[in-house]
């Protein structure tokens, strides 16, 4: 009998996008739209907005590999339902579903949406059949790993401004190139993603 693998790793990652979008829904509901990118809501309305949008892209390009991931461990009769997820979450590829210039929620936005819930719901079937288990370690898994934290690591700087925060500790404006070490930075919390230019800091 050929073993179903676990979702172990699609959890991780449904995890890890759960976060995000909970981060960014923070943001755009705390702060005014005139500090954020492209957006005109504000409040509850302005962070579920911003998800909703988030969910669109990347997220709904992300869940198409989930969804095949989930459909190892599901019958062949799941794929009625995987292909309408791909299909629904496809649909953010279409011109003008998602528009960098406009970032409000629109009605269509739900559409790739809604293909990102039924990937989510395939990975829970299919972790009911094949459990949450991890994938044994395979010949360079370890090596993989060390280049994943790097990647993290790396994308500390692109991700701090979906939270809306600086990093607290001291940071060093980038404004003098010849400087050892030029004046901190004031140590407050602001606004990352503003439409004004603002000076580089480096903690």
């Amino acid at each position: 009998m050929t073993r179903r693998p676990g979702q172990g790793e699609a959890w991780t990652a449904w995890g890890l996008w759960g976060l995000t979008v909970g981060v960014v829904f923070e943001t755009y509901a705390r702060l005014e739209p005139a500090e954020l990118y492209h957006v005109s809501r504000e409040g509850l309305a302005g962070g579920l907005s911003r998800g909703l949008v988030l969910l669109n892209f990347p997220v709904a390009l992300v869940s198409i590999a989930l969804v095949l991931v989930a459909m190892a461990a599901l019958p062949r009769r799941a794929w009625w339902v995987a292909a309408t997820a791909i299909a629904l979450s496809a649909a953010v590829a279409w011109p003008g579903v998602v528009d960098q210039d406009d970032l409000d929620a629109r009605w269509i936005n739900a559409i790739p949406a809604l293909g990102v819930l039924l990937a989510l719901v395939l990975t829970a079937w299919a972790a009911q059949r094949a459990g949450s288990s991890f994938a044994p370690w395979g010949p360079g898994d370890r090596a993989r790993l060390v280049v994943a934290v790097l990647v993290i690591a790396l994308s500390l700087p692109g991700w701090r401004p979906s939270s809306g925060f600086t990093y607290p500790e001291t940071c060093f404006s980038a404004r003098s190139r010849t400087a050892k070490r030029t004046e901190p930075c004031s140590r407050r919390f602001t606004s990352a993603i503003t439409t004004e230019p603002t000076a580089r800091c480096f903690c």
